[in-house]
């Protein structure tokens, strides 16, 4: 069910993506990308005791604009790789039933 649920997650954001840029005739405008919210952590530690978790709002800020200028590129690499865990996830399946199709069949050629 891992893969249902990958898949369902992936169609979920390319609906999401494809309103970035759609038009929006009752407004006369398109979809537009209204808010990226960025924090990242560096978990970095030069001696013991020192400290070991870094944040920089101004980097997180410039950041941002660099998702925003690149946001389509980059849903389509996001897209992409929500698409592959799926299909990784459902071949890790096929793996599982076809183990479990083996066990059946011995069982019956054992009745």
């Amino acid at each position: 069910m891992k893969a249902d649920d990958l898949k369902r997650q992936w169609k979920d954001a390319s609906e999401y993506v494809a309103k970035y840029g759609a038009p929006e005739p009752h407004l006369r405008s398109v979809g537009k990308l209204h808010r990226v919210d960025v924090a990242t952590e560096i978990s970095h530690q030069d001696s013991p005791s020192a400290q070991n978790y870094w944040k920089s709002a101004y980097f997180d800020s410039a950041l941002a604009e660099v998702i925003k200028l690149r946001y389509s590129e980059l849903a389509r690499h996001a897209l992409s790789i929500m698409q592959v865990r799926y299909e990784d996830a459902l071949r890790a399946e096929k793996d599982h039933l076809l183990a479990r199709l083996a066990e059946i069949q011995a069982i019956e050629e054992q009745a």
